[in-house]
């Protein structure tokens, strides 16, 4: 796990909070907005790790992130140097088609779900990947 990328990952997304949501991996919801960031790209913290690294992602193009885009998760695991059951832990909310130990912990998806507005996800998000540190990927 590389924690400089990751607290790189944090500042990428704290600088432009409307290009976060952790329910597309890179363009969809921009579309529906109001207020879309001025790239035109929302991706989740997938999509993210691999726009900070310039992937050229398409606003518009992306999937949301039940259609596991796995260009996206690969490269964003590669980026990060994460374990296949890290990635996931890291970039997937909690649903129906996820093992429970595989998703962000409760208490975090829950208030990314409350969460209302673009900069509340944000801070919410850089919760979640502090705790990952902290825990080494384990939770």
């Amino acid at each position: 796990m590389k924690v400089r990328m990751l607290r790189k990952l944090e500042k990428w997304i704290q600088a432009e909070p409307r290009r976060f949501d952790m329910l597309n991996w890179s363009g969809n919801e921009y579309i529906i907005r109001k207020q879309k960031p001025r790239c035109g790209i929302v991706g989740c913290l997938a999509g993210m790790a691999c726009h900070m690294q310039g992937l050229k992602l398409t606003p518009g193009a992306g999937f949301l992130n039940d259609d596991m885009n796995d260009e996206i998760f690969e490269r964003a695991r590669a980026i990060l140097d994460l374990s296949e059951k890290q990635s996931a832990r890291l970039f997937f909310l909690p649903d129906i088609h996820h093992h429970r130990s595989l998703y962000w912990p409760g208490e975090f998806a829950a208030a990314y779900n409350k969460a209302k507005t673009p900069k509340e996800k944000v801070k919410v998000a850089v919760a979640r990947i502090e705790h990952f540190i902290k825990t080494k990927g384990q939770e």
